[in-house]
């Protein structure tokens, strides 16, 4: 109560203040810079404030510029092997800067410093005078960096001031700001008015300010001006009007309205952005209209490309983002894109490394698409025919029989035809005979060994290996079972190296593969994680395929390796239809999206995590809850399981009325064979029909609970001692 009692205090003596000064000093007021010229006829010298006179940024308020500076000293630290987050760097910076304001009040100056003194002071402070030394010079170029890039002239600078200098006159600025004189000569410079500013004070050289006015004095000694010649102009009724009018200058106040509300209103969604409401954020993923190269598009068409540009754009976009990031703050040496997937991911990567300016100025990383799949590397992976291989040959359908197990491991069933016969013909324990018939074993240890040996090859030539190396394997995900395949494979190789596997979404089906080396670490899904409790994350479940779908490469899937005069090359299935025209449409959306994005991402660098919210929520809404008019839009798209399988499984299934529900054997077969129920359910058209499936997905952990509790009540029973 003392606090917002002395500070509604302070605002009515500043009111009472500036309303005086207007009755006893009557105040030259304009709306534009245009206005200023009749002003100007006595003067000798014209002084401009230069913020949101001369200039003005387009992000508000100032200090949410820091944001991208920081960001960018993380990065470039951690790649020199110091672990520091943005938040961290932020706090210890406003920390350096307040004691040195402190540390020049004390020595009878005004609460003035400079740029390159603030942060010498805070990697000081973090990291000691040796990396201070090396690294202040790079984060105070990048910074000056990102002002050049955010500011703008006001309308008719440029005339005006040519103007004032062809009569004669003298034109300098004057600012309160940490920027030194030689950064605020390149800002001109970089924006064409250099050649109109005949001197630049600023605040951080003289360690004067132009709010306590001693910085106007300095300026009149150093001009040798009389005050009654001198014309200043600002848009600051405190530091630009009452001090130079104190100095006996004439003062002019710039008050434009329209900008004043433009940067209260930028400033308040910043604000609501950076407290986590994200309701209307500074940076939206708001679907936008469809750009005119695109509008001969059908209506069918136009909906398949939104949902790539406004739906799935923003997930592949953040995804590869934080991709790129955690690359940098791990010190990776090369990013392994993994077929099918990775080819769009390493086009969206090009993009946002590209066009977002701190990836430029960020020691490039090496990125490269590798032809590998779970079939190419199932087979090199077993050193032993046991649990984990018979897992894996069962892992599409527990149901397959012998022939379709060797499958999952590229081997040609017409091999073991002599052994095949001789099994029973039940299938699992066909399956379990031939896994433990010593002929077969030694077959497959043969084969195992020589496709082990081509993929090294393969992966030699893609300078995978590398004992001190750190390397990425980046990939749609969901199993990992990539990842475990290669640690399986050359764990015990001298030169395999620290790899880490960066996914898209993650499950856990094969537990026991994930703890096979420390030098192989799988980390969380970055989208979307089983073991996260987030209902939003958990919607991506429902289909996984369409990410699958969407993300597809227009070439096979890698069956294995061969050698020839060129080294080790990969083996593709053919694959003549490529892509649908549906695919296409969707990956043109979503790299339209990764340029819109990278461009904007220049201008509001918020947090990645805000902006994987508002996504994730939007992907849930759009798998949970589909309009009829994107259901139809994909009913074309369909998912082949490219795993030892020649099954393809339709996207959405196209047969279904509301007058299915009377034959419910052909009606379940049709849901359940299709990838995305939700999908089916509402090109159905049946009353009530993803109601009621919602209803069942909220059931089943109820049951689970229930059927876990049932079942420890009864064991409590059973085990309870009996009364005698």
């Amino acid at each position: 109560m003392a606090r917002l009692t002395m500070s509604c205090l302070r605002t009515l003596f500043k009111l009472v203040r500036h309303l005086a000064f207007r009755v006893f000093y009557p105040t030259r007021t304009i709306t534009t810079l245009s206005a200023l010229l009749p002003f100007c006829e006595d003067a000798n010298v014209v002084c401009f404030d230069v913020f949101d006179t001369l200039l003005y940024r387009n992000v508000e308020p100032p200090d949410f510029l820091k944001r991208r500076p920081a960001n960018y000293a993380a990065q470039l630290l951690c790649r020199r092997g110091y672990p520091l987050t943005r938040d961290l760097f932020l706090y210890v910076r406003n920390e350096a800067e307040t004691r040195l304001r402190r540390r020049a009040q004390r020595s009878r100056a005004d609460s003035e410093c400079k740029l390159s003194d603030i942060i010498h002071e805070a990697l000081k402070s973090l990291l000691g005078t040796k990396v201070a030394d090396e690294a202040t010079e790079a984060l105070v170029c990048y910074e000056l960096e990102v002002e050049c890039h955010h500011l703008r002239l006001a309308p008719d600078v440029r005339e005006l001031l040519q103007t004032i200098r062809s009569r004669g006159k003298r034109v300098i600025v004057a600012s309160d700001t940490y920027l030194e004189k030689m950064h605020l000569d390149r800002i001109f410079a970089h924006l064409g008015i250099d050649q109109y500013i005949d001197a630049i004070y600023a605040s951080s050289e003289y360690g004067l300010g132009k709010h306590s006015g001693r910085l106007f004095h300095k300026i009149l000694e150093s001009e040798s001006v009389e005050p009654s010649k001198f014309l200043h102009v600002g848009d600051n009724f405190e530091s630009d009007v009452i001090r130079p009018t104190q100095a006996g200058m004439t003062a002019v106040f710039l008050r434009n309205a329209a900008r004043l509300s433009r940067r209260q209103r930028l400033a308040r969604l910043t604000q609501r952005a950076l407290s986590g409401n994200d309701a209307a954020p500074l940076f939206t993923t708001r679907p936008e209209p469809l750009p005119a190269s695109y509008a001969h598009l059908g209506s069918d068409d136009r909906e398949v490309f939104l949902i790539g540009r406004d739906i799935l754009g923003p997930a592949f976009c953040i995804f590869i983002l934080q991709v790129v990031e955690e690359c940098h703050r791990r010190g990776v040496a090369d990013i392994y894109y993994l077929a099918r997937e990775g080819l769009l991911f390493r086009k969206i990567h090009d993009i946002l490394t590209e066009n977002i300016h701190r990836f430029r100025r960020l020691p490039a990383i090496p990125h490269h698409y590798l032809y590998i799949s779970r079939m190419a590397t199932s087979l090199p992976s077993i050193r032993d025919l046991g649990h984990r291989e018979l897992a894996l040959a069962r892992f599409r359908h527990s149901s397959s029989d012998p022939a379709g197990c060797l499958q999952t491991f590229g081997l040609d069933p017409s091999d073991f035809a002599d052994l095949l016969g001789d099994l029973p013909g039940e299938s699992q324990t066909a399956t379990h005979r031939l896994f433990t018939d010593p002929r077969f074993v030694e077959n497959v240890h043969a084969r195992a060994r020589l496709e082990r040996s081509r993929l090294r090859k393969y992966l030699a030539q893609e300078q995978f290996f590398g004992q001190s190396k750190t390397k990425a394997l980046v990939d749609i995900g969901w199993n990992a079972t990539i990842q475990a395949n290669l640690t399986r494979a050359f764990h015990d190789d001298p030169d395999f190296p620290i790899l880490i596997g960066l996914y898209f979404g993650r499950r856990y089906n094969h537990d026991d593969d994930y703890w096979l080396s420390p030098r192989s670490i799988f980390t969380p899904g970055l989208f979307f994680d089983e073991h996260r409790d987030i209902a939003s994350e958990h919607a991506i479940r429902h289909c996984l395929e369409i990410f699958e779908i969407a993300a597809c490469a227009p070439h096979g899937t890698t069956v294995g390796y061969e050698e020839t005069g060129n080294g080790a090359q990969p083996v593709l299935a053919h694959s003549p239809s490529g892509l649908i025209r549906e695919q296409e449409l969707l990956q043109v959306g979503v790299l339209e999206h990764a340029v819109s994005f990278s461009k904007s991402y220049n201008d509001h660098e918020l947090d990645v995590s805000l902006l994987q919210k508002q996504t994730v929520r939007r992907l849930a809404t759009f798998l949970l809850k589909p309009t009829l008019r994107q259901v139809r839009a994909l009913s074309r798209l369909a998912h082949s399981a490219d795993w030892g399988s020649d099954e393809i499984r339709p996207l959405i299934a196209t047969n279904l009325t509301p007058l299915s529900i009377f034959n419910p054997v052909r009606f379940l077969n049709s849901v359940l064979r299709s990838c995305w129920l939700e999908g089916s359910l509402r090109l159905s058209r049946i009353p009530g029909g993803l109601l009621l499936l919602a209803l069942a997905w909220r059931a089943l952990p109820v049951r689970r609970f229930l059927s876990a509790g049932i079942a420890s009540l009864a064991d409590s029973f059973r085990n309870r001692p009996t009364e005698r």
